[in-house]
């Protein structure tokens, strides 16, 4: 099969993988391309996985802005956020707190996910994702050492406080700053991986 036949094939598995991504496949050479090495490159998404403790607040702000500014930047990456100890937001009314809203609106951007309820984190979320963040270490911490064990030292911690620690304004920019970094980050990382798999 020549480079030019093979490229067609590749467009053409990327549609079908990109549907059933996480397939199992094993990478195979072929006119010195690692086929599958180069589509985890270009097709497969990764996830960042952001932690509050009641998946109400902080986590789906960060949620909210990491998936629209990593779309606006065509990073290969998506968020999910989850709750370390979902059962302390029991007073915490609807599906999302409305400063949330607020601050998204003020930034032009549209919640994506403002119809579902806050879902506590399970073994599951942390091992399916590629980086997690918590959003405050001195509170979340202690909470992945008691219900996570072991996990504790193997994701990153910000800190952007809860409402009553400081005012959204503070917080909520915090976070923004902190998804800014991380968003560079993402992308060096990903020019350089697509760099090495052209190679």
């Amino acid at each position: 099969m020549s480079r030019g036949e093979l490229d067609g094939v590749y467009v053409a598995s990327a549609q079908v993988l990109t549907a059933c991504a996480g397939s199992g496949l094993r990478p195979v050479t072929c006119c010195g391309y690692k086929a599958f090495d180069w589509y985890k490159v270009n097709f497969s998404v990764r996830t960042v996985l952001f932690l509050c403790t009641g998946n109400y607040y902080r986590s789906r702000f960060a949620e909210e802005v990491f998936n629209c500014r990593a779309q606006r930047e065509g990073l290969s990456w998506t968020a999910r956020s989850r709750a370390l100890a979902i059962e302390r937001g029991a007073n915490n009314v609807g599906m999302i707190s409305p400063l949330v809203l607020r601050a998204l609106e003020d930034r032009g951007f549209v919640a994506r996910s403002a119809d579902r309820a806050p879902q506590q984190c399970t073994w599951a979320d942390l091992e399916s994702a590629d980086r997690i963040v918590a959003l405050m270490e001195i509170e979340h911490r202690p909470l992945m050492l008691e219900r996570f064990n072991g996990w504790e030292d193997r994701i990153v911690y910000w800190n952007a406080g809860d409402i009553e620690v400081a005012p959204p304004s503070v917080a909520l920019r915090c976070i923004e700053d902190e998804i800014d970094s991380l968003i560079r980050g993402l992308g060096q990382d990903s020019r350089a991986r697509a760099a090495s798999s052209q190679s």
